[in-house]
């Protein structure tokens, strides 16, 4: 079944004016508006039934980078690095949601202006293109987040760098 129930009734006494809560699990084997009757019996014969229902939705199927490494950079250089496919969709429907990043300044997504809405048909990618610009040298990193609904999950994409400061030195001439 679609529906199951989780609280446990059997026993519980509802006083006259009374209501209690009553939680159940929905786990849809289809897509579309699934119906199912909660049945409930009582004392002397007492009956009652509740029509519960919810909407079966379509999977979220989607493939996402989890890690991008773009490597090592000399301190002072502004490269920009095209990330092809950060998330593909791979179901039947489209996939939508809202891009979004947080983390060091120094990565900036540069291909458009964030917060970007997405709507990609089956088989279709996000590409993105970002900037580095460190006034200093260390490891940065930003957090790519996909907004999409909370069935769907949470894939994240973390974009990593290090920058360098470049040294030359001559041992001997």
């Amino acid at each position: 079944t679609e529906f199951t129930l989780i609280s446990q009734v059997d026993g519980v006494r509802i006083e006259p004016g009374d209501c209690i809560t009553i939680e159940m699990e929905f786990l849809p084997k289809g897509q579309g508006m699934r119906t199912s009757r909660l049945e409930i019996d009582g004392d002397c014969d007492a009956k009652a039934s509740i029509l519960v229902q919810g909407e079966g939705l379509t999977p979220c199927e989607y493939d996402v980078k989890a890690q991008v490494d773009l490597g090592t950079i000399p301190l002072g250089q502004t490269p920009s690095f095209p990330i092809n496919c950060v998330i593909r969709n791979e179901g039947l429907e489209n996939l939508k949601g809202t891009l979004t990043a947080g983390g060091s300044p120094e990565i900036t997504i540069t291909s458009a202006a964030l917060p970007l809405p997405f709507d990609l048909a089956p088989g279709e990618c996000l590409d993105i293109t970002v900037q580095v610009s460190a006034s200093t040298a260390g490891t940065f990193s930003i957090v790519l987040n996909y907004g999409l609904v909370a069935e769907c999950g949470t894939p994240t994409t973390v974009i990593s760098v290090d920058v360098v400061e470049p040294n030359v030195s001559i041992s001997s001439v």
